[in-house]
């Protein structure tokens, strides 16, 4: 992790009081310690004041944290709004730079710190313009809709009545990110063209399935008993209407535009470097993905000879094995059926398994362990074919709604189950559930 230089306003040098030598009077230390106290208050409360600004202007990270106070509506995607987004994300930067750290914790240096590093990285993400770019096969608005609904609370008439409000502004939701996506194409900021393809299909999977088919009905299976057979049957007939009448259609306009307007103008070249500015993009990312100022090239170096190293302990193995080298091993896993799914089903059973068997080992290996269970789901049929072999969707912090992971088991027969007990473990227990659940 690289270390943040610590900013602090010239303005406010004067006003604070500095660390005593290990000769202050008591009186002194006391004064010191109590100006330490302040400063700690105020960065509490400026921390806890990002918090709520950041669970107002992303009502669906709210809602899946069981924070219900903005679940009738969708985050505002409008140009209009992200730049305004972007400038109450300087002056936070602004107001946290200007805290003295001197004399706090370590933990609360820590907490400044890398609120600091994730308002400044925010700041560049949006001077790369990488917010022009809405719409890809893994992460676009058309999927995070439909995969957002297994995350929603359904226990009472009002939360039922908050998704239907939801539903009846999916149109003006989807007209904000294709004018993003037009600003983009000015700016040249482009995904490629045939990734884009892929977000056509998957458009059209998921608006061409009609009343209860719809991934959006998926609600209306199971009422709970909380809900009256009237209001059942109200809300029946209501969240159906808006399906039909406002969240299909947008879809369909939306893969419209995608396919006809947007798609064609993707940029050939697969790699960043085809936009603009895209060395100092792919800079960014690297930052983002390894957290150190290592170059691309000396990170290609280390994972050079990453693979060399791991392919001659693979080669060790094969021989082992009776293989005469690890191309002739690998061949025989792409072979054998002992390594490939049966079905659906035994997918999801391998990777239950390895969960079940991981769950009384965690009191002996940690001592915080979330509240909350973790269960493990199939990927919608609509994003299959481009999703990744599992993911990880955190639940609520009450427990209510369980830590769920997505496994794909699309293709299953050429799927190997070599690396589900791994993978289990990282989106699972003792990785991501433990990991986001306690955070």
């Amino acid at each position: 992790m690289k270390t943040l230089p610590l900013l602090i306003c010239a303005a406010l040098l004067g006003s604070v009081t500095l660390i005593p030598s290990v000769h202050a009077a008591p009186a002194a230390q006391a004064a010191s310690m109590t100006d330490v106290a302040s400063r700690v208050k105020a960065l509490n409360a400026l921390l806890a004041e990002q918090w709520q600004y950041n669970l107002k202007n992303t009502p669906e990270f709210a809602t899946m944290l069981g924070d219900l106070r903005y679940n009738d509506r969708w985050s505002d995607a409008s140009l209009a709004h992200q730049a305004a987004d972007h400038q109450a994300t300087e002056i936070f930067l602004k107001r946290f730079q200007a805290i003295d750290t001197r004399g706090f914790a370590d933990s609360d240096k820590l907490n400044r710190q890398l609120m600091v590093r994730q308002l400044q990285d925010q700041l560049r993400s949006y001077q790369l313009k990488l917010n022009e770019m809405p719409l890809d096969q893994m992460s676009g608005i058309h999927l995070q809709l439909a995969g957002f609904v297994s995350s929603i609370p359904f226990d009472n008439v009002k939360e039922y009545e908050d998704y239907l409000a939801r539903l009846k502004a999916v149109p003006k939701l989807f007209d904000q990110v294709a004018a993003v996506a037009k600003q983009g194409m000015r700016d040249k900021m482009m995904p490629p063209k045939y990734l884009l393809e892929k977000v056509v299909t998957q458009i059209d999977s998921i608006e061409k399935s009609q009343g209860m088919d719809s991934v959006f009905a998926e609600p209306l299976k199971h009422f709970p008993k909380s809900v009256s057979a009237a209001d059942q049957q109200r809300l029946h007939d209501e969240i159906l209407a808006a399906i039909a009448q406002d969240v299909r259609p947008a879809y369909r306009k939306l893969g419209e535009f995608v396919a006809r307007d947007y798609a064609p103008h993707g940029r050939s070249q697969p790699g960043v470097w085809a936009l603009p500015n895209g060395e100092a993009i792919y800079r960014f990312d690297v930052e983002q993905m390894t957290t150190t100022e290592e170059t691309p090239p000396q990170i290609h170096e280390i994972g050079l000879a990453e693979v060399k190293r791991i392919e001659g302990e693979m080669t060790q193995i094969a021989h082992a094995q009776g293989f005469k080298d690890l191309a002739s091993f690998r061949a025989s896993l792409k072979t054998n059926p002992k390594t490939h799914a049966t079905s659906r089903e035994d997918i999801l059973n391998r990777y239950r398994g390895y969960i079940a068997g991981m769950q009384p080992e965690l009191p002996k290996l940690f001592g915080l362990l979330p509240k909350t269970e973790v269960v493990v789901k199939p990927v919608e049929a609509f994003r299959e074919k481009e999703a990744a072999a599992a993911e990880y969707h955190p639940g609520t912090p009450d427990g209510s709604r369980p830590g769920q992971i997505f496994v794909n088991t699309g293709d299953f027969a050429n799927r190997s189950v070599l690396t589900i007990e791994s993978t289990a473990y990282h989106e699972g227990i003792p990785g991501h559930h433990l990991q986001i659940s306690i955070a």
